[in-house]
């Protein structure tokens, strides 16, 4: 187990062997020029314990599979999945705390509100993992799930991981409360945005490009945007065809493809589309006041996200 552990945070750790993520793009845009080195820890940290919700998501959804390779609950089961979840979030936060000691520039105050910051984060997510089970089991037993559910929840499990680093790097470079405020709305609206466009990936990307078995939200019964979508729009007889997919034990390939094939011919995909160009518009506007130097490169993320 020992040998495990060290293997993950080598994994996540090691910036030449990983592929760097939005939270560390994020942070890096606000972190100071001076102890560069801390703040390279901090923003593994904040990685590392993201990693730490997934496996645990994982041991929730059943998840045999994680960015294309076999998931921690697929190779131990799901009591050590969660253990180790539980080590690593430790681990971030024992690093987390670390490095912000290290940084001599923060008052003390400062470094509490980080660290309440680090912790809310988490418990935010987990409160949204849970959310998401609940609105599962309400859809198995025939209740609907309101895009408001979903948006409710989305908040939790993924804006909240966005929020993170920009409101963190606003306090280490002391930024006044305005210029705070619009990264955290700017936060919140590409992390909307952000997952959002996750969801359409799943049922439109590549999965040699993504890592992710095509469908896989449907394959695990989620109940997201593009679903919510067509059970609000579709005709009785589309409708009565995706109830019957998600009731069944297994889905097939060809389950999927007719799932996919609905959802286009209802619209939902481009409702999803317009939804990601509604919140990354809205999350540039949030930061039109923001310096210039540090405007452009987050306009720049929400670039990459806004439907071409």
């Amino acid at each position: 187990m020992e040998l495990l552990v060290d293997d993950l945070l080598n994994e996540h750790l090691v910036y030449e062997k990983e592929v760097i993520h939005l939270i560390t793009i994020l942070y890096g845009i606000l972190a100071p020029e001076k102890s560069i080195e801390h703040h390279l820890k901090i923003a593994k940290s904040l990685e590392l314990m993201k990693s730490s919700t997934l496996i645990m998501d994982d041991f929730l959804d059943k998840s045999s599979l994680r960015n294309g390779m076999p998931s921690l609950f697929s190779k131990f089961g799901g009591e050590e999945a969660a253990l180790i979840a539980e080590i690593l979030k430790s681990t971030a936060s024992i690093a987390f705390s670390t490095e912000l000691i290290r940084l001599k520039n923060l008052k003390k105050a400062e470094i509490v509100r980080c660290l309440l910051l680090f912790e809310d984060t988490y418990r935010t997510v987990c409160m949204g993992q849970l959310d998401d089970l609940r609105a599962v089991k309400r859809f198995r037993n025939g209740d609907d799930v309101t895009e408001n559910d979903y948006y409710e929840m989305i908040k939790k499990t993924t804006a909240v991981f966005i929020q993170l680093p920009l409101l963190l790097g606003a306090v280490v470079n002391h930024f006044n409360r305005k210029l705070e405020n619009s990264l955290r709305r700017y936060g919140m609206y590409i992390g909307l945005a952000y997952q959002i466009k996750d969801d359409m990936i799943d049922l439109i990307g590549d999965p040699s490009s993504t890592g992710k078995p095509l469908g896989g939200d449907i394959i695990e019964r989620k109940v997201r945007l593009p679903i919510i979508h067509a059970l609000l729009c579709g005709s009785s007889e589309q409708i009565s065809k995706i109830r019957y997919v998600y009731e069944k034990k297994h889905v097939t390939r060809k389950d999927l493809a007719m799932i996919i094939e609905l959802l286009t011919k209802i619209g939902s995909l481009n409702h999803c589309d317009k939804k990601v160009r509604h919140y990354c518009l809205r999350a540039l506007s949030s930061i039109k006041s923001l310096p210039v130097n540090l405007r452009r490169p987050l306009e720049d993320v929400a670039a990459l996200l806004i439907p071409t």
